[in-house]
């Protein structure tokens, strides 16, 4: 098989795949989940229920994921102070690099690890970063590829 061929295929089995999922309605109950975090300690969504939660998918290996990191380590004082607690999810990376990028770029917000990548499929994340915004009923408010610089509207 042509390796144009074997690309097509695989493009249009994502399509199909992406397609069959419902991608989350504004409202629509957030799925739990159970992930580690960087000391191995277990963390649920419903940890965050009754708080507003930033819920970040993201890797290491991707520009805009490195570089919205980094512009959420600098707002991350901020986004608490107004009323947010922020969770990123690395997305099918070992622990191990993941810590050296934390330490390197003074990452100061929870990390939890999805090494199998279930939760990002339960939530619908075909493209990384994924952003979602949670509501204090676990409810999702809002999603997107971009940090939105409106999510104070979001309560």
């Amino acid at each position: 098989m042509h390796k144009s061929n074997f690309k097509l295929i695989i493009l249009a089995m994502l399509i199909c795949f992406a397609s069959a999922r419902p991608l989350f309605a504004s409202g629509a109950k957030a799925n739990d989940f159970v992930l580690n975090n960087i000391e191995g300690k277990s963390v649920k969504l419903s940890d965050y229920k009754g708080k507003n939660l930033v819920l970040f998918f993201w890797t290491t290996w991707c520009p805009y994921c490195v570089r919205e990191m980094k512009k959420l380590a600098r707002e991350y004082p901020e986004i608490k102070s107004n009323g947010y607690e922020l969770l990123a999810v690395n997305v099918g990376e070992k622990p191990n690099s993941v810590k050296k990028f934390i330490n390197k770029n003074a990452i100061n917000f929870p990390i939890v690890f999805d090494k199998d990548m279930n939760v990002s499929f339960a939530y619908n994340v075909i493209g990384l970063p994924t952003f979602f915004i949670i509501g204090k009923n676990q409810e999702v408010l809002t999603m997107g590829n971009m940090f939105p610089n409106d999510y104070k509207e979001y309560k």
